[in-house]
């Protein structure tokens, strides 16, 4: 992989992205014994070597280090180094990650895939220098460079194109999926037909399904405790004096938000008829203080 990216203009690498690797191996296994044989032209005496001996080694030898002198000359040539200098600083077979390659030489730079396509999305074509070429035989950079857009992704990094949207839909369905949760904790009952609706339309979040169940379950219970006013018969003549109502009880501002909407629900018999339940009434403080529900005050 190094020995072709080396042939770029720039190398750009992740952080914690690795470069290097030069050098050659080559795995031989023994062949197993299947009672078949070979036999080998005594003209080429070479053309099975036995790897178990020291001759036999030392032609494989001979073929991985020849190998290898041509990587190294190329990263050399194609990076503008000395073949000495790959030799020593280039990790002799062993990797470099993210800054420490750029210093060596390895690469030019850290940067990420997002940030590469914006650059080349956002740069008049011409604009972003190359680095130059530090042999003759390396082709001149050009200076023509096409939008990154998806039909361009499509046509040249198919690979790169499916991976990325693949990450993208993964994302969106985790999104989405988190959202309907979301979505079904505001829940009461009673409202299970508009949190079925709120789940599926694709953009109300939790915070806002919870605001509207609570604005429902509100006009709700005024709707019931409405009905109730309405069909109470009169109220008997009292000739007594009346006790005085409980004063409500005041909310300490320092409280958890839990405990001071306790103390209003305790303290407040006409709360509780049109709420019903403290749930109800602690979920409708939280959408206030949320800025989530609009208090009118007459």
């Amino acid at each position: 992989g190094y020995w072709m990216a080396a042939a770029a203009h720039e190398i750009v690498m992740s952080r914690t992205g690795a470069v290097g690797s030069i050098g050659t191996v080559l795995t031989v296994r023994k062949n197993g014994d299947d009672g078949s044989f070979e036999i080998v032209s005594s003209q080429s005496p070479k053309k099975r070597p036995d790897f178990g001996t020291e001759s036999g080694r030392a032609v494989a030898q001979a073929h991985v280090d020849r190998l290898t002198d041509i990587f190294v000359e190329d990263v050399a040539n194609y990076r503008g180094l000395s073949v000495e200098t790959v030799l020593a600083d280039f990790g002799q077979g062993d990797m470099r990650i993210g800054s420490d390659a750029v210093e060596l030489g390895m690469a030019d730079r850290e940067s990420t895939l997002e940030n590469l396509i914006a650059e080349f999305n956002g740069s008049p074509s011409g604009d972003r220098s190359m680095p130059t070429p530090n042999s003759s035989t390396v082709p001149a950079p050009t200076t023509d460079k096409p939008a990154i857009t998806r039909e361009y992704l499509a046509a040249n990094h198919a690979e790169l194109l499916a991976s990325l949207e693949h990450d993208a839909h993964a994302a969106g369905a985790r999104a989405e999926c988190d959202r309907i949760k979301a979505v079904e904790a505001a829940a009461l009952p009673g409202h299970e037909e508009l949190i079925a609706s709120l789940k599926f339309d694709g953009k109300t979040s939790g915070a806002e399904a919870a605001a509207q169940v609570i604005g429902a379950e509100k006009s709700k219970r005024a709707t019931a405790l409405a009905d109730i006013r309405s069909q109470a018969p009169a109220p008997v003549p009292n000739v007594l004096t009346p006790p005085p109502a409980p004063a409500a009880a005041e909310e300490d501002p320092e409280a958890p938000l839990e405990e001071r909407a306790k103390a209003t629900w305790d303290g407040d018999k006409e709360l509780r008829a049109e709420f019903g339940t403290f749930e109800a009434y602690h979920g409708y403080r939280k959408a206030t203080d949320r800025g989530l529900v609009k208090v009118l005050k007459k």
